[in-house]
């Protein structure tokens, strides 16, 4: 068994020592995973497409996607295909109040859908 050594010491104090400092601030920011939906904040737009008719850009937007959401007594049920492929990320029910948006990037690599509560905050 060899000693640490002075450089040895050291490094592992700094490494002990960031490693509280990212903890305490891992702490100070538990609960706040709520995003809530904003065209800038996910994407370049976003699009509600539910409730309501979509908007022409909307539509557009849509492109390559296949919507179906069902009104039921305490929410709606989402069913979204793209290119034939279930979305399974989106595909479920939702409680009353939620809102369906699809998103649209000018890169296009980041299209895609998300719904929110009422209350604006992403859905899992």
């Amino acid at each position: 068994m060899s000693t640490l050594g002075p450089r040895g010491l050291g490094v592992l104090s700094i490494a002990g020592i960031a490693g509280i400092c990212l903890g305490a601030l891992g702490w100070t920011q538990r609960g706040i995973g709520q995003v809530t939906a904003s065209p800038t904040a996910s994407a370049s737009s976003a699009y509600q497409v539910w409730p309501g008719p979509p908007t022409p850009n909307a539509r557009l937007a849509m492109s390559g996607l296949l919507l179906k959401v069902t009104s039921q007594a305490n929410g709606i049920t989402v069913i979204a295909t793209q290119d034939g492929q279930k979305i399974s990320s989106v595909s479920h029910f939702y409680p009353r109040g939620a809102k369906v948006y699809v998103l649209h990037s000018n890169r296009g690599d980041d299209d895609g859908l998300v719904v929110t509560n009422a209350q604006g905050q992403v859905l899992p």
